[in-house]
């Protein structure tokens, strides 16, 4: 059971359940602060200082190109 921690002897390794702990405390996001505008996810530019030059996202998201690949196999007649 990966819930559980085991030990013999006289020696208790605590590394495994700490890293655990501080990994699930951890935010997904981490900002230096609670009005910053973090970093683009594309190209990494500070959002605190204006817009990046990388775009917005495609309209249709990052499966776009699987959504319009599926329409073309059923126009096909695959599947």
């Amino acid at each position: 059971n990966d819930d559980l921690y085991y030990f013999t002897g006289d020696h208790l390794d605590l590394a495994p359940m700490l890293r655990e702990q501080v990994i699930l405390a951890s935010p997904m996001h981490p900002l230096c602060t609670n009005d910053c505008l973090g970093l683009c996810a594309r190209c990494g530019h500070d959002l605190n200082g204006g817009s990046c030059l990388c775009g917005a996202e495609p309209s249709g998201g990052p499966f776009e190109v699987l959504r319009t690949m599926k329409e073309k196999l059923r126009d096909a007649g695959q599947r």
